[in-house]
């Protein structure tokens, strides 16, 4: 199983997604020198190509962030499913006629889902 203590965003910042997104290597190349700051960034740029404003930068990385934690319940729910294995064995006994092991992993993805609810849009 997944350790929960090694959750967290781990493909860089959120700076630096957002700068990847906004200026892919198509329209120019940037370099972060120091912390995750505009002013810290240099930007060359493709003729005909502008480089991103510090006000689409920013929102940007917030955008991120906020995604971020709008799914946290997906990345938790990851960690209180019940093993593959454990459906496994009850598909087994719910193919021979069994279905109660099946209604304890149904009834354990429920615990779940409710532990851990969708948030509204």
């Amino acid at each position: 199983m997944a350790n929960r203590d090694n959750m967290h965003y781990t493909h860089g910042s959120f700076f630096v997604a957002a700068l990847k997104e906004l200026c892919p290597t198509t329209k120019g190349e940037w370099a972060l020198v120091g912390d995750d700051d505009y002013d810290n960034v240099t930007f060359t740029m493709n003729d005909g190509e502008t480089a991103p404003t510090k006000e689409q930068v920013d929102t940007r990385t917030q955008e991120l962030k906020d995604l971020w934690e709008h799914n946290r319940y997906q990345r938790e729910r990851k960690y209180d499913y019940p093993d593959l294995g454990e459906f496994a064995d009850a598909y087994y006994w719910a193919q021979k006629g069994d279905n109660t092991k099946m209604d304890e992993y149904v009834a354990k993805c429920d615990a779940v889902k409710t532990a851990w609810p969708k948030p509204s849009e």
